[in-house]
């Protein structure tokens, strides 16, 4: 596991829980809705998350804003664990989906674009489409 200086960042819990999830910057930039370059100010100590997004990277993390202001150091909120459950759950669909679509790009780059390979890229994403809907429904995330 990488570490870094935990003094020049306000926020050492956020990179902790990327690195303990195996989540990159960039991907939980995306997921919260900024730039990449914001993550990098953060964890530089350049700059500081808002509230709202203080609040977005809990309910990502499925933990508390006291968590990762370092007034807890339980990582886990108080919300029930049902409510965990479907939040960890969500995560995880997340990176199977993201997974399998860089498998199915990495497979056509790979073995050419033909109708094939193509048709079966286009059959995976589909079906996880559908698995996807029918999940979080039963879930109702």
């Amino acid at each position: 596991m990488k570490s870094f200086n935990v003094e020049l960042t306000h926020y050492p819990n956020i990179f902790v829980l990327l690195e303990h999830h195996r989540i990159t910057q960039a991907r939980f930039a995306d997921a919260i809705g900024v730039p990449k370059q914001r993550i990098s100010h953060w964890k530089t100590g350049h700059k500081n998350p808002s509230l709202p997004l203080l609040i977005k990277t809990a309910d990502f993390f499925g933990t508390s804003v006291d968590f990762l202001l370092g007034r807890s150091e339980t990582a886990t909120s108080p919300k029930s664990s049902s409510d965990m459950s479907k939040s960890e759950f969500a995560r995880t669909l997340d990176e199977i989906i993201q997974q399998a679509e860089e498998f199915a790009t990495e497979a056509v780059e790979r073995y050419g674009s033909t109708n094939q390979s193509e048709a079966a890229y286009a059959s995976l994403k589909a079906g996880l489409a559908a698995l996807i809907e029918k999940l979080t429904g039963e879930l109702k995330l």
